[in-house]
């Protein structure tokens, strides 16, 4: 389904973050829960209410919106970086690649 909107009253991008979000999911399910074959006509979507603050507005909420996605994209990509890193120490370790006994013997030593 194509929709278009009023660019001067809702922007499209908040349209579509606020068609993603959790409080239009749940009213999704309420129109369709129960179906065996859930969909929605084009009427159901033509009485659909989003909510609609001002235009600067809109435009604030998508640019923050993207601003925490592309922060936890990079947390993740990080994530994902230490996770191979710490496989391949234990490999290492596992392996006997790497030998810890000398810091071990150091540890005990330094213990009182």
């Amino acid at each position: 389904m194509l929709i278009r909107c009023d660019e001067a009253f809702l922007n499209p991008n908040y349209l579509l973050e606020s068609l993603y979000s959790e409080d239009m999911r749940i009213r999704f399910d309420r129109m369709v829960g129960g179906t065996t074959n859930p969909h929605l006509n084009v009427a159901d979507v033509r009485e659909l209410l989003v909510k609609q603050p001002k235009t600067k507005e809109q435009i604030r909420i998508t640019n923050v919106l993207a601003e925490i996605r592309s922060s936890l994209s990079a947390t993740q990509d990080q994530r994902s970086k230490l996770q191979l890193t710490k496989t391949g120490l234990m490999q290492d370790l596992l392996t006997g690649k790497v030998r810890v006994t000398e810091l071990l013997q150091d540890a005990a030593a330094a213990s009182p």
